[in-house]
C-alpha cells in the first residue's frame, strides 16, 4: 500500500441489522471468505468496516492495498491505489445508515485525515470513485449514505459528526 491520499466509502450491499458484536463479526468472516473464494482475492476488499452500533472492524491490514474500488482502467490507473477502503454494513437503498453508524464514520475519516494528511476533497464514494477512473458505474453506497458522505466532505468530519449528535436532542 502507496501512502494514502484518498478514502472510499462503500456500503455492503445486503440488509444487515445485527446487534451483537458476534454477529458482526460473523458477516465480516463471510465477505472476508467470499472475497477470497468467491473472488480469489488475497483477504477482504475493505480496510475498515462498521457495523449498525458503530463497532469499527479492521479489515484489510492497511499496510496493503485494498481491492473494494474497482478494476484498473484502459490508462492502466488503479482506483486502489493509495485508496483506504471503508464499508458500512447493511443496504443503504433501502435502510437508512445508523446514527452510530455515522458517527463512527466520522470519527474514523477524522483519524485517517489527521494520520496520513487526507484533505476532505479526497474522499469519496465509491461511485464516485468509479466515475474518476472512468470504469463503470454502480450505486454504491446506496441513496441513504451518498449525502452522509457528501456532507462530511462538505463539512468535515467533525463538524459533520457535531451536526449528527446535536440532531439527537436532549440528553
Amino acid at each position: 500500500m502507496a501512502p494514502p491520499k484518498r478514502i472510499t466509502v462503500h456500503h455492503e450491499g445486503k440488509e444487515f441489522t445485527g446487534t451483537t458484536l458476534e454477529e458482526t463479526l460473523r458477516q465480516v468472516k463471510n465477505i472476508q471468505e467470499f472475497h477470497q473464494r468467491g473472488r480469489k482475492w488475497a483477504d477482504i476488499a475493505y480496510h475498515y468496516l462498521i457495523d449498525p452500533q458503530g463497532n469499527i472492524i479492521e479489515g484489510r491490514p492497511m499496510s496493503l492495498q485494498g481491492a473494494h474500488a474497482g478494476e484498473k482502467n484502459k490508462k492502466g490507473d488503479s482506483p486502489n491505489y493509495a485508496n483506504i477502503g471503508i464499508s458500512l454494513l447493511g443496504n443503504f437503498d433501502v435502510q437508512k445508515p445508523t446514527d452510530a453508524q455515522e458517527k463512527s464514520l466520522c470519527t474514523l475519516i477524522g483519524y485517517l485525515e489527521s494520520r496520513y494528511g487526507i484533505p476532505n476533497n479526497e474522499i469519496y464514494t465509491h461511485s464516485e470513485i468509479r466515475e474518476k477512473y472512468n470504469i463503470g458505474a454502480t450505486g454504491c453506497p446506496g441513496k441513504f449514505l451518498k449525502p452522509v458522505v457528501a456532507d462530511i466532505r462538505r463539512r468535515g468530519p467533525s463538524l459533520s459528526m457535531a451536526r449528527s449528535t446535536s440532531s439527537l436532542g436532549p440528553d
